[in-house]
């Protein structure tokens, strides 16, 4: 999964377009179970480059290559990962690695583990078409910069 935020992190600064989002984010009426697209990835916080920051509140829906990038979570607390890219004109999966995960509903936090990395992700949106989450994120390091702040996450149900 820090592979697929860390290219999703990339595009983002790379295309550095914003847009809205939606802040309904009061339904937690859904499952994690099954299998989720990823949609879009906002930045909120501040981007190092060569020792100069600039703050970045950003939003981006992804390409359709990109919403190729899947997380398949199974009722057994398993699942995979997938993620695609575009290179050159050419989507390309650049990840499949197979997970476990736990969901706390009373807190809200899913934790997703691939090999020996743990990402806890704070959902604050569940519904039966859409999971939103969002981690925090200190020296995030990506393409010569880094970034710390929020990562914002929406994944909708295939």
């Amino acid at each position: 999964m820090k592979k697929l935020l860390l290219f999703l992190f990339g595009a983002t600064l790379l295309l550095n377009l914003s847009c809205s989002r939606d802040d309904d984010s009061s339904d937690f009426s859904g499952s994690v179970v099954g299998s989720w697209y990823l949609y879009s990835i906002g930045l909120n916080g501040t981007v190092t480059k060569n020792g100069i920051s600039s703050p970045i509140n950003t939003t981006q829906v992804l390409n359709s290559c990109m919403q190729k990038s899947t997380v398949i979570l199974n009722q057994d607390g398993t699942g995979n990962a997938t993620s695609w890219e575009d290179t050159s004109g050419t989507c390309t999966q650049v990840q499949d690695d197979k997970l476990t995960y736990t969901y706390d509903a009373s807190t809200k936090v899913l934790n997703v583990k691939t090999g020996t990395k743990i990402d806890v992700t704070s959902l604050i949106k569940l519904s039966n078409t859409e999971m939103v989450g969002e981690e925090n994120v200190t020296n995030f390091a990506v393409e010569g910069a880094t970034f710390t702040g929020k990562i914002t996450t929406t994944m909708k149900r295939k």
